[in-house]
């Protein structure tokens, strides 16, 4: 949780911890802004486990939303 919170801080993000796996986030300036939720989440794989994060657009455009899930995830190197 804490690669993430720094991670979308780091892409200009405010980000508000919404639950114990959960963050909410806001990113943008007026007419471009958009929120959304960025949870840890736990994956079957095989052998052993490993985590991964499910973005959820809550309101915005949704050109927005891909933008800064993309930058979020490259800075998560996922």
């Amino acid at each position: 949780m804490a690669t993430l919170r720094e991670a979308a801080q780091g892409c200009g993000c405010q980000v508000h911890l919404a639950g114990p796996f959960l963050l909410s986030c806001t990113h943008g300036a007026a007419g471009a802004r958009v929120a959304f939720e960025a949870e840890v989440c736990q994956l079957p794989s095989g052998l052993g486990q490993s985590s991964g994060v499910k973005f959820k657009r809550l309101w915005g455009a949704p050109l927005a939303f891909r933008d800064i899930a993309t930058k979020v995830s490259k800075e998560l190197e996922l």
